[in-house]
């Protein structure tokens, strides 16, 4: 569907390519940058609504709800960290700042 740049293609595990789908993975690299919703709908273009969607369903998937929770939980999953702990560690470090 959408090419993953390749510097999040050669960081992109086999861990986590099975959490989330290929679109979601494209949207996670966006959430890494400081881009807005409309400007991540605007870069693929995809729909605002879609976009929305995903980043829903990559909270849900890694079991967070703020942004650098999700991505922070997808580093440590990534990392082989993995599961809730991931998920909860980054919601502390997200909710200590």
């Amino acid at each position: 569907m959408w090419a993953l740049s390749a510097i999040a293609s050669s960081r992109l595990s086999a861990q986590l390519a099975g959490v989330l789908t290929e679109c979601e993975n494209e949207i996670l690299t966006f959430l890494r940058t400081t881009m807005t919703a409309d400007e991540i709908a605007a870069h693929p273009g995809i729909a605002y609504p879609t976009v929305k969607t995903h980043i829903r369903s990559i909270y849900r998937k890694l079991g967070v709800t703020k942004r650098r929770a999700a991505v922070q939980a997808a580093d440590n999953l990534d990392r082989g960290i993995g599961g809730d702990s991931a998920a909860e560690a980054a919601n502390r470090q997200v909710q200590s700042l």
